[in-house]
């Protein structure tokens, strides 16, 4: 498709075909065109572009005698056209300034994606993915929950908190206080890499319970810090897309339902690196084959030591792409409503 050129009386068309189905789900003859738009040429005319359109895979027949529909070629082109014409809004060049407290950003994203599915009828994803090989300590509390067992309170400096619970054997005694302000001096403000890099030497000078337990808890902390990834996940209205004419098909919908119950298949495919725009795939270019039926309308957020968000939604591939898109536009708006709610 790469480098087509449509006239623009062709590209309407197209948008009008594209438009109407979005509308309908129904096939578009030329008739139905010429009633609704203005082409300002003959009904000819309108068929012989539209043929044109058709030969070119921009459209194509369902079925014999029938109106024609989008193939997802066209649904490309459309899109692909409908950015240009929206290219200069402003679109949340300063998103990170906006959100003032982030320890409510796991909530922020929770209200965003229920905004966006009240405002389009379409499945809302929201991720926040933690890079934790990057991640520093903030703190640690060693806590005794009863005779025998402890837990380990980690919290990393972008607001996750990670539990460990520990047992020891019946003749252990554990320094709780000496062992806590120990950890602290040598985690805190400090990554994997510079943790492990350390010396102990003073290890030595603990008893051999406080210096055994010591290591158990620094293991915890090691095995953290260098995951590569942890992913929270908020999805909205999944099964809303059931009631598409598209999915009414019973293996369809149980199909689809299956792959969104497939969480870190739909991980790994938002992860997917992309230009830090608004991102659209459609049908079969979504890398997971579970979704080629849906377009999938995404937008990925660096917020820095915070990790990433990524803002989607998933709809048929009939998808009213300019309605999503100006909702993605409008997202900083949105944000900056919502943070004034905390």
């Amino acid at each position: 498709m790469k480098g087509t050129i449509l006239n623009n009386r062709t590209l309407e068309i197209l948008k009008a075909i594209v438009d109407e189905y979005v509308s309908t789900a129904e096939p578009i003859g030329s008739k139905n065109l010429l009633s609704r738009y203005d082409f300002g040429v003959s009904s000819a005319t309108i068929r012989n572009e539209m043929s044109q359109l058709e030969s070119e895979g921009f459209i194509s027949q369902p079925y014999t005698s029938a109106g024609r529909i989008p193939s997802e070629k066209g649904y490309r082109f459309y899109v692909d056209n409908l950015f240009k014409e929206i290219s200069q809004k402003h679109y949340m060049m300063e998103l990170i300034d906006r959100i003032e407290a982030l320890s409510q950003i796991d909530k922020i994203i929770e209200d965003i994606s229920n905004t966006l599915y009240e405002r389009t009828n379409y499945t809302a994803i929201g991720i926040r993915k933690r890079d934790l090989i990057k991640n520093k300590i903030l703190a640690i509390h060693l806590l005794e929950m009863k005779i025998l067992e402890y837990v380990a309170v980690i919290i990393l400096e972008n607001r996750k908190v990670e539990h460990r619970e520990f047992k020891v054997r019946k003749d252990c005694t554990i320094d709780i206080e000496r062992i806590t302000n120990y950890l602290n001096k040598m985690t805190k403000g400090k990554t994997a890499s510079e943790i492990i890099d350390q010396e102990y030497q003073e290890l030595y000078s603990f008893t051999e319970d406080d210096a055994k337990f010591t290591r158990l808890v620094l293991k915890e902390i090691f095995d953290i810090l260098k995951q590569n990834d942890d992913f929270d996940m908020y999805i909205k209205g999944k099964e809303k897309l059931l009631e598409y004419p598209e999915f009414k098909n019973a293996d369809d919908a149980r199909m689809l339902m299956e792959a969104f119950s497939k969480k870190q298949k739909l991980i790994d495919m938002l992860d997917e690196a992309e230009n830090d725009g608004i991102n659209i795939k459609i049908g079969k270019e979504n890398s997971n084959s579970d979704m080629e039926n849906l377009s999938i309308v995404k937008k990925t957020m660096d917020m820095g030591e915070y990790g990433y968000i990524t803002i989607a939604l998933a709809g048929p591939t009939r998808m009213n792409y300019k309605k999503v898109i100006h909702s993605f536009t409008d997202l900083g708006k949105l944000i900056d409503d919502l943070l004034k709610k905390y």
